[in-house]
């Protein structure tokens, strides 16, 4: 009888093995370590979309244009959901976008933006929010 195996990162085999650090640093001990792949892509796509183009130094090309968009006298949407598409594709080649959704609080001076994503070639699939003060 056949069966389905679910693919798993193989870095999610050993769970005593840290992949990454948990955002934002808030724990006692600082950092707080992550130890699914899954939540390592998470963080990772949050940091990617918080930092812009040139703020690390050393390494200029690291970061994201969502900024610069978000700032503009008239917020176009479709343009942002481009350049999130047009990033996640290009920096990170094993996550698909399955969802963006934004919620405008133009009266606050605030956009929030729900990524929801898959890992490919898994079913591993999460979401995430990004809060960004205008």
């Amino acid at each position: 009888m056949a069966y389905r195996i679910e693919y798993k990162d193989p870095r999610d085999l050993d769970k005593r093995k840290a992949i990454g650090i948990e955002m934002p640093f808030s724990a006692d001990s600082v950092f707080v370590s992550t130890y699914d792949s899954l939540e390592a892509y998470k963080v990772n796509i949050y940091n990617f979309f918080m930092t812009e183009k040139e703020e690390r130094y050393l390494n200029p090309d690291l970061g994201s244009n969502l900024l610069q968009y978000l700032f503009d006298q008239s917020l176009d949407l479709d343009r942002i959901k481009e350049t999130i598409q047009f990033e996640i594709k290009t920096y990170f080649p094993k996550i698909e976008i399955v969802q963006i959704q934004f919620n405008d609080y133009s009266n606050e001076n605030f956009l929030q933006i729900g990524i929801k994503f898959r890992v490919k070639g898994t079913e591993l699939e999460d979401s995430l929010l990004l809060d960004v003060n205008r």
